[in-house]
């Protein structure tokens, strides 16, 4: 309860390392990819939501909710060999 933001990033991350060791790696991969899931899903629509009702509110404007500069997203390639999308 009293650690700052990196003690508890190690904290969990510790815990991690351990439960790993414990489990059979596939196992590990499927629960990381459930919760992983869930909570994108979860997390996104709430977020989503807060967003959408701040620019409704004018309390952001809509450019003010961009994660990366649109000129940069522009310019870029995504590449997604090799994974699973």
């Amino acid at each position: 309860m009293h650690r700052s933001t990196a003690g508890q990033l190690e904290f969990w991350a510790s815990i991690g390392r351990k439960a790993e060791k414990l489990l059979d790696p596939s196992v590990v991969q499927a629960l990381l990819h459930a919760q992983l899931a869930d909570d994108a899903g979860s997390s996104s629509q709430k977020n989503n939501q807060k967003l959408a009702s701040l620019i409704q509110q004018s309390q952001a404007a809509p450019e003010s909710v961009r994660f990366l500069d649109a000129s940069l997203v522009k310019q870029s390639l995504a590449d997604f060999s090799g994974s699973d999308f």
